[in-house]
């Protein structure tokens, strides 16, 4: 089979593997390339980063060992942890796709743990007391205020992704039957979110005066001066 491999220009031969540090061009090209949503191939150039501040980076390929990979630290959390192992483990198997390795070691993921804090009527009600503390202006505070309200009354992300919060869209938000539609929600239960009375208000507010296609101006607080 090696024989024949070698024939067709498909095997190993007996070249030398490369590094990880070599095969990370080719790997990194392939992500910007790759059909992967821009989240994705962010969170892969960022667990190349944190691969490449480790001795790992210049070994060969074949000679990474479960062993090896088990022993690596990268601090800051388990997320941190896990997101410079799954980009290991697709650099490797990557490799072996493009027969620079034979044969990809097995190693487990450390396990994360969920969010279990809840927004609820105390917490909301510390975090507008932090805010007051801070003495923004009036806009600054109202706008902390309602996007607090909606992320906890529909249940909408905005701060982390700004994939939901901050995109609505007038056209989004059907007033006669109290729901928001999202259209780039992850899930299909998600695109129907049911407004409650406090998001309604904040709602109405916000979309007065303003025309189909017009975004009803949830801003990052970046955008905003203190």
């Amino acid at each position: 089979m090696r024989f024949s491999q070698a024939i067709e220009g498909t095997g190993l031969l007996d070249r030398k593997a490369p590094s990880l540090l070599e095969l990370s061009t080719r790997f990194l090209g392939w992500v910007k390339s790759a059909a992967l949503a821009a989240e994705t191939r962010k969170y892969y150039a960022n667990g190349w980063r944190l691969l490449f501040s480790r001795t790992i980076a210049g070994m060969r390929l074949d000679h990474i060992t479960k062993d090896q990979v088990e022993a690596l630290r990268f601090g800051r959390s388990t997320a941190n942890e896990n997101r410079a192992l799954r980009t290991l483990r697709l650099m490797l198997h990557k490799g072996e796709e493009w027969n620079l390795l034979i044969k990809v070691p097995k190693f487990k993921l450390w396990p994360e743990q969920g969010r279990k804090l809840r927004l609820d009527d105390d917490a909301e009600q510390k975090l507008l007391d932090a805010a007051k503390s801070c003495n923004w202006k009036p806009p600054m505070f109202e706008l902390f205020r309602e996007v607090i309200i909606l992320a906890r009354d529909t249940g909408m992300r905005g701060m982390r992704n700004g994939r939901e919060l901050y995109r609505i869209r007038e056209e989004n938000l059907d007033w006669n039957n109290r729901i928001i539609f999202v259209p780039d929600s992850k899930t299909v239960g998600g695109r129907r979110i049911p407004m409650r009375d406090r998001a309604y208000e904040v709602l109405r507010a916000r979309a007065a005066g303003k025309g189909r296609g017009m975004a009803v101006s949830f801003r990052s607080f970046t955008e905003w001066s203190f």
